[in-house]
Parts: C-alpha cells; sequence; structure tokens
C-alpha cells in the first residue's frame, strides 16, 4: 500500500498543495481510461486501489487532524478531468464512484483493527457525512451502526472501542444526526433496526432508522460512556458537541 501512487499522493497531502495532490491521486484512474477506452475494468481496479489508499490514510491520520483530507475530497469532487466518465455506476469525480463500497468493506473489519485506527476512521466517515447528507459524502448508516454497537448492544457484546467510534460519530457530525433524528429518516429494510440491549430494555421495537427517541438513548448512553476504557478526551469532546442537541424538538 505504501507504494502505491495514489498513498504517496496523501502522504504528502497539506493545506496548501490540495490540488497538486488530487492530481497525482488521479491519474492512474485516468491513464486506465485513457488508455483503456473499450474497458473499464482497469480504471475500475484502479480506482478502487485509490479509494483504499485514501481509507488507509485517513485512518492513520489523528481525528483532530484530518481538516485536509475533508478539503481534498471536496476538491476531488469538483475536478473536471475525467468528468462524465461513468465508473462502478457513478460519474468521475463528482459522485465519487465505489468509495461508498470500498469503506463499507473496510468497515467490515476496521473494529477488529487498533483503537485509534477505527476511531480515526470513524471521524473521517463523520466529518463527510456533517459535509452534505443525502450526497456520495453521507454515511449515516455507518454512524447508525456504529452507534447502535456502542449503546444499544447486549452489554456482553460491546467492546470497548465501541464507545470510542460511537464518540467519533458524535463529535464531528453531531448536527447530521440530530437533524436525521429529528426528521425520523428511515433505513432500508431491517439496517436501522434496534440492537439486541434495546429489545432486553422494552424499546425499539419498531425502530426502523433515525429518532427522537433513539437520540435519547444515545445521548444518555454516551454521557455514561466508561470513559477509562475508551478514548476519554474523544468522549469528552462528543459530550459538549452533543449538549445542543440533548433535547430535540
Amino acid at each position: 500500500m505504501a507504494s502505491m501512487p495514489e498513498y504517496t499522493a496523501l502522504s504528502s497531502l497539506g493545506s496548501d498543495n490540495v490540488e497538486s495532490v488530487v492530481s497525482s491521486f488521479t491519474a492512474p484512474t485516468l491513464r486506465a481510461l485513457e488508455e483503456n477506452s473499450n474497458d473499464t475494468k482497469p480504471a475500475e481496479n484502479a480506482l478502487w486501489n485509490a479509494w483504499n489508499a485514501l481509507i488507509k490514510k485517513a485512518s492513520e491520520t489523528p481525528h483532530g487532524n484530518q481538516e485536509a483530507l475533508v478539503t481534498f475530497i471536496t476538491t476531488l469532487r469538483s475536478k473536471s478531468e475525467g468528468e462524465g466518465e461513468k465508473l462502478e455506476g457513478g460519474e468521475l469525480w463528482k459522485d465519487l464512484p465505489g468509495f461508498g463500497m470500498a469503506m463499507r468493506d473496510a468497515w467490515n473489519t476496521a473494529p477488529e483493527g487498533p483503537l485509534p485506527a477505527y476511531v480515526n476512521l470513524a471521524a473521517f466517515v463523520a466529518r463527510l457525512t456533517a459535509q452534505e447528507s443525502g450526497s456520495a459524502l453521507d454515511f449515516s448508516v455507518l454512524g447508525l451502526w456504529t452507534l447502535r454497537f456502542a449503546f444499544e448492544a447486549d452489554s456482553s457484546e460491546t467492546t470497548p472501542k465501541d464507545p470510542s467510534a460511537a464518540a467519533a460519530f458524535l463529535a464531528y457530525a453531531a448536527p447530521a444526526f440530530a437533524k436525521l433524528s429529528r426528521e425520523g429518516k428511515d433505513l432500508d429494510g431491517k439496517s436501522g433496526k434496534a440492537g439486541e440491549g434495546c429489545k432486553k430494555d422494552g424499546v425499539g421495537e419498531n425502530w426502523r432508522g433515525f429518532n427522537k427517541e433513539r437520540w435519547t438513548r444515545w445521548i444518555a448512553k454516551l454521557n455514561d460512556a466508561p470513559v477509562e476504557d475508551a478514548d476519554s478526551e474523544l468522549v469528552q469532546m462528543a459530550r459538549e458537541k452533543t449538549q445542543d442537541y440533548a433535547k430535540l424538538e
């Protein structure tokens, strides 16, 4: 991974060179498109590598220092070179085609990795979701799943990592999640169902996504989180960020 050109480009990212990093990051995909005009597979493979390089870099970047990565994403989406090209069912670069799939793939194993990497990735996803819900940057479903693991699971299923990852979402995307909860935004199928701990408490039978009752539980559980087993600074930050949204009208 470290030898990949996309990862190398991201490793030089700063606040004053975003445009040049975007150019270097997108070059392998654009080159694959140009060299294989009748076959999108090479470009799709290059794009998949690019997203995984970005995800790795996000997991390595401390959650408080990710502003440049967020700026990188917004700049990438406005890149004109390759505009109109369709890959993975989406348009370069506006739709970030394949990024959501790559992120979900990484999310399946993130909880098993080191705590800092999991928390950093959660914070990055939260920062993106806070930018623009309902778009290619909307990862609210990952946030709900993380909050469910942390605050709705049976106590025997919860790990010390879960409150930290949940706190990352609330620290960096509290307004977005409060809005979704106020609006009662449901998810598809059973992806927004309540955790087993809720069932034992006699609540959540009809939950299908975000709602006020669920938000109230999350905030209460956040305030009771065992900070000695979690990232105490991040949990405290989440508590402060959610103070204005403790009660949804």
